[in-house]
């Protein structure tokens, strides 16, 4: 028996304040992006790349968070860098 995914775009904060409500969303989905989301942010060196990501509005240079994770390695990080383009985070 073969599943079909359906995705799900979930309510994202905008400039403006706005208030989303999640009467409209099914609760397994849900649960199921938050898991996909818990398992790419669990990996190692995720939440590293991300800190200096989400702390300024400019854009990070590749080489600057390279030297700045000096203990991963440059595979890694290019991997995970693209594991959260594909997210889109």
């Amino acid at each position: 028996m073969e599943t079909k995914s359906r995705t799900v775009k979930l309510p994202t904060i905008t400039e403006k304040p706005q208030y989303h409500s999640f009467n409209d969303y099914d609760a397994i989905s849900l649960m199921a992006e938050t898991a996909k989301l818990r398992r790419l942010i669990t990996k190692r060196g995720t939440l590293e790349i991300l800190i200096p990501l989400c702390c300024t509005t400019d854009p990070v240079r590749y080489m600057k968070i390279r030297q700045t994770l000096r203990r991963i390695s440059s595979k890694t990080l290019a991997i995970r860098l693209k594991d959260l383009k594909k997210v889109a985070f």
